[in-house]
């Protein structure tokens, strides 16, 4: 169904637990899905953990920012894999943020995730991740490693609790890696923009579970 670009997907199966993939056709951040998803699925007193792929930690914490009325800072974890020029993690500044040298680096990706959540460890806040772009990591490392990171992350981390929503521009993809990624999904959203700027939505749930 074709949507204004304003328009909402609604999405009660994504909760805790459960990953969901947006599927676009091309850069379609700007309309801010995978945030305004997050925010419409969290519930007040829960936190998020944003990881860049594809821009700087101020510009994902702006966009953040946008969707969520200016919610304070400290219940916001970043992780940057852009802003290469950063060494010095920053977990415990207003924003915890840690950075990598870039996303090809899945290990310290996994350990920076970890890094951004320490300094609220001992609360009692469910986490939630959105994860910017998969395709940069698809682009650059193996899709079965990306694929254990996912499911390690997902399925297996303790510093993620909640739900966690991927984007990932299916136009830059085969139809294997696309296969891959569907395995990652509890749901699979589809969206594409019409000439007229107008989106459409697709969603799927691909698994099932209790």
């Amino acid at each position: 169904m074709t949507r204004p670009a304003d328009a909402m997907p609604e999405v009660p199966a994504l909760v805790a637990g459960r990953t969901l993939v947006i599927a676009e056709s091309g850069d379609l951040e700007r309309y801010n899905l995978d945030l305004r998803l997050a925010r419409r699925r969290s519930t007040p007193g829960e936190s998020a953990v944003l990881v860049t792929t594809e821009t700087d930690a101020e510009w994902m914490v702006r966009r953040y920012r946008s969707v969520t009325d200016g919610e304070p800072a400290d219940s916001l974890g970043v992780v940057d894999t852009v802003s290469g020029d950063q060494n010095l993690p920053a977990t415990y500044a207003e924003t915890p943020t840690a950075y990598v040298p870039g996303p090809h680096e899945i290990e310290r990706l996994s350990m920076a995730l970890g890094d951004v959540t320490l300094p609220r460890s001992r609360e009692v806040r469910r986490r939630h991740l959105v994860f910017q772009s998969l395709t940069p990591l698809l682009e650059s490392v193996d899709s079965g490693v990306v694929t254990r990171f996912v499911r390690r992350t997902t399925e297996e981390s303790r510093t993620i609790d909640g739900f966690s929503i991927f984007r990932i521009d299916f136009t830059a993809h085969d139809d294997a890696t696309m296969a891959r990624v569907r395995e990652l999904a509890d749901l699979l959203l589809w969206v594409e923009e019409s000439a007229s700027g107008r989106l459409d939505f697709e969603l799927e749930h691909v698994r099932s579970r209790p």
